[in-house]
């Protein structure tokens, strides 16, 4: 099955050197950093957590805006 899902992929370098020439250094240089950086704010947040797993790790449950409560069968207490 590997045989049949083969991706041609250049090596980092080149396509690095592709994209400076093709914008420009700092161009792609800024892109790099500010990926970078949302990467890292998106990875930090909790906000995905079910209230189940807050619960957990020790945090207060999420608070609805809208109201709607969700419910899971985890939420059910023994």
């Amino acid at each position: 099955m590997h045989k049949e899902h083969v991706l041609v992929v250049d090596a980092l370098p080149v396509v690095a050197d592709e994209l400076c020439r093709k914008f420009g250094f700092w161009r792609s240089a800024l892109a790099l950093v500010a990926a970078a950086h949302r990467r890292r704010r998106i990875e930090g947040q909790l906000s995905h957590f079910s209230n189940r797993l807050r619960r957990d790790v020790g945090l207060p449950e999420a608070y609805d805006p809208r109201g709607k409560a969700t419910f899971t069968l985890w939420d059910i207490r023994l």
